[in-house]
């Protein structure tokens, strides 16, 4: 029998708009809505980590500045795993820095790697890397792109050593 996971992308969506910006409540939002998707019966939540640092402040100003609303402080991982764990869900993440991925990891159940980041590939080895000391599955996403892009980042999943068995079955 086959059984279907439905992971709730919750992305940025915690972040709701008569939000004050304080971390306190920021971290309630978050665990509120793993609660939510709970509720609805998915098996897992995924959040996006790492968009405080996707722009920078001196070149995008105005980007750098909205990205750090939906800033998830390495602080509040420990309290999202116990919430995910207490419903029983599994807690993923897409990460948009390099520089993070080690860190997130250890309170994680999967990580996901954007289809915008497909071609990037530093993060790509980070991830793979990290996911294989950690024993973590990936996911890629491909909605935004090319076959090339795809063909790309399968053949640097297979140059990372990965075999077809390990990844399951490729189509590109």
């Amino acid at each position: 029998m086959t059984k279907i996971r439905v992971i709730a992308e919750v992305g940025t969506n915690w972040a709701v708009d008569d939000w004050d910006g304080g971390e306190e409540e920021g971290q309630l939002l978050v665990l509120n809505a793993i609660s939510l998707a709970a509720q609805a019966g998915v098996s897992g939540v995924k959040f996006q980590l790492g968009l405080e640092n996707l722009y920078s402040e001196r070149r995008a100003p105005a980007l750098w500045t909205k990205m750090q609303r939906y800033r998830i402080p390495l602080e509040w991982l420990e309290g999202m795993r116990a919430k995910a764990r207490s419903h029983d869900l599994n807690l993923w993440a897409s990460v948009f820095d390099v520089r993070m991925v080690e860190k997130i990891a250890p309170y994680l159940n999967g990580l996901k790697i954007a289809s915008g980041d497909m071609i990037y590939d530093a993060l790509v080895k980070e991830v793979l890397r990290v996911a294989r000391n950690c024993s973590l599955p990936v996911a890629i996403s491909t909605g935004g792109a090319t076959y090339i892009e795809i063909a790309h980042v399968v053949n640097l999943i297979y140059d990372f050593g990965f075999t077809e068995e390990q990844i399951g079955r490729a189509h590109v």
